[in-house]
C-alpha cells in the first residue's frame, strides 16, 4: 500500500486536491476492484473511507461498476445464466423437484441429506451456511437476485407447482444432459425399492416418479417405460415399473458419466440392481 495512504485519507475529504492521492492510488484500487473482486464498501474499509468515495473515484477513472449488492454471502450469480455443462443441469432438475424460488430472491433447497445440501453449496461457490428446520433436516438459503432472475427466465416461478413452464425448463437442457436433468428429478421427487416378503420366492423391485402429469410424462417417455400414470391428487401423479430389466435400463441411463447423485438413492440402484 502506498506510504501517502496516512496521510491522504485524511486530506481528500478536505478537498478536491484529494483527486491526486487517489490517482496515485489507482493502480492499487483497480486491482483490488478488478483482479481481487473487492466490493467498494471493502476498498474503503482499507482506506478507511465510506464506499461512495471509491465508486465516485472508479466513475471519474470511467471504470465500469459492478451492481451494489446487499449480500452476505459470496456466491457465483452466474451459475445458471447457462445450462452447459452436467452440474448445472443436474441442480437444476433437483431444483425443479425440491427447490424453492422466491418472490424476494432467495432460492431455497431443503432435502434430509447432507451431502447432496454440501455438494450443491461446493458446486455454486457458496459461502451461505447449512441450517436445520425443525425436524432436524437440513437446508440451504441463498439470497442472490441474479440466480433467481435466471431460473425465472428458465421457466422455475415462486408457485412452482401450479405455475412452473416445464416446458420452456426443459427447452434450456441440451440433449446430451438431459439423462443428468432427470437423475436430478429422480433424486429430488424419484424412488427406488425393493421389498422382499416371505411370501415371495424373489425380491419385488419398484422405480417411481411422482410429480406433475407432464412432468410424469416425460420420465415415462425419455426412460422408455409405459406403465398407466396413477393419479395421486389435485395435481400429483406417478408413474412407475415393477420390471427388473427396465428397472436396469433406467440406471444405466441415468448414471452414465454421472459424478453428481445423491449417495443414498445411488447406493440402492448399484447394490440391489
Amino acid at each position: 500500500m502506498n506510504s501517502n495512504l496516512e496521510i491522504g485519507v485524511e486530506f481528500l475529504h478536505k478537498s478536491n486536491a484529494g483527486f491526486d492521492f487517489w490517482d496515485n492510488e489507482k493502480e492499487q484500487v483497480l486491482n483490488l476492484y478488478i483482479n481481487k473482486e473487492l466490493s467498494a464498501n471493502e476498498i474503503g474499509k482499507i482506506y478507511r473511507c465510506d464506499g461512495s468515495t471509491i465508486l465516485r473515484q472508479l466513475k471519474r477513472w470511467n471504470i465500469k461498476t459492478r451492481k451494489r449488492s446487499n449480500a452476505k454471502y459470496k456466491v457465483d450469480n452466474n451459475f445458471f445464466s447457462n445450462i452447459d455443462n452436467e452440474e448445472k443441469a443436474y441442480w437444476l432438475g433437483l431444483l425443479f423437484a425440491d427447490g424453492h424460488v422466491s418472490k424476494d430472491g432467495v432460492l431455497m433447497l431443503c432435502m434430509k441429506d447432507l451431502d447432496i445440501i454440501e455438494k450443491f453449496k461446493k458446486s455454486l461457490k457458496s459461502e451461505h451456511p447449512i441450517k436445520y428446520d425443525k425436524y432436524n433436516n437440513p437446508y440451504i438459503n441463498i439470497r442472490c437476485k441474479e440466480i433467481c432472475d435466471d431460473l425465472k427466465k428458465i421457466g422455475f416461478n415462486n408457485r412452482k407447482s401450479y405455475e412452473v413452464d416445464f416446458n420452456k425448463i426443459l427447452s434450456h437442457v441440451p440433449d446430451n444432459l438431459l439423462h443428468h436433468f432427470a437423475r436430478g428429478m429422480f433424486d429430488g421427487d424419484g424412488s427406488i425399492k425393493v421389498y422382499r416378503y416371505e411370501y415371495l420366492n424373489k425380491p419385488q423391485y419398484h422405480f417411481g416418479y411422482t410429480g406433475l402429469k407432464e412432468v410424469c410424462e416425460f420420465i415415462q417417455d425419455f426412460l422408455n417405460f409405459n406403465n398407466k400414470i396413477i393419479k395421486e391428487g389435485e395435481i400429483t401423479y406417478t408413474c412407475r415399473t415393477r420390471d427388473l430389466n427396465k428397472i436396469k435400463e433406467i440406471y444405466y441411463k441415468l448414471y452414465e458419466d454421472a459424478h453428481i447423485y445423491l449417495n443414498r438413492k445411488y447406493e440402492t440402484f448399484k447394490k440391489e440392481i
